[in-house]
Order: C-alpha cells, then sequence, then structure tokens
C-alpha cells in the first residue's frame, strides 16, 4: 500500500492488470466527522493527478479528495451511496472509494510507502 501527498491510500487490486484502488487514509478520515454525503466519480471517467474526483460531505464540512494519479476510473464502492460513513468507520477496507487503471504504472511505483 502507498500513500500521496494528499493523504490517500493506493493498493493494487489483485487479479487486475494496472488497477488500483483508492481511498482515504486513516489521518485524513479522522478530520471529518460523520460523512453524510459522497458524490463519486463516474465509471469510464478520465482523472489527472490533483484532479478533484470525490466530494465528501460531513457534518462539519465538505471536502474534495483529489486524484493521486492518471488514469481512468473502472470502480466505484457504491456502497458509500447508502452507507456514506463507510469512510470514515472503516476507510482501509469497506470504505475504500474507487479503483482506477493506470495511464502509467510508473507513476504507481513514485507514490510513497
Amino acid at each position: 500500500m502507498k500513500k500521496s501527498d494528499s493523504n490517500e491510500w493506493i493498493s493494487r487490486v489483485e487479479g487486475k492488470e494496472n488497477v488500483v484502488r483508492v481511498g482515504l487514509t486513516t489521518e485524513a478520515a479522522s478530520q471529518l466527522s460523520e460523512v453524510v454525503f459522497v458524490k463519486l466519480p463516474n465509471v469510464g471517467q478520465k482523472t489527472d493527478v490533483s484532479e478533484e474526483i470525490v466530494i465528501l460531505e460531513s457534518v462539519k464540512a465538505a471536502v474534495e479528495v483529489y486524484a493521486p494519479l492518471k488514469g481512468t476510473v473502472v470502480a466505484v464502492n457504491e456502497r458509500l451511496l447508502a452507507q456514506p460513513d463507510l469512510v470514515t468507520k472503516s476507510s482501509h477496507s469497506d470504505g475504500w472509494l474507487y479503483e482506477l487503471k493506470l495511464d502509467d504504472e510508473a507513476d504507481y511505483h513514485s507514490l510513497f510507502l
């Protein structure tokens, strides 16, 4: 698992070539109170590094989540639509945000461990 500058965790998805799963780090999730709404990207959406891709609304504030890598969204965590609080309660497992097919595998290797 790797980490971006903007506090997302990124991990490879087993069995899917050049696909990573993205979620909030525990530290970032703890800064939010109860998340009440999640706006996820569309499957097929192309994204670039540092581009806004997810919006999280908590009882405290709305927070933008930025793409840590360049690629195409291939899956989103639809459970978050009914259970947005998973983002804070289970950020490293059930609270993942989306999966991204990388444009360039080398970008993954440039992230922090």
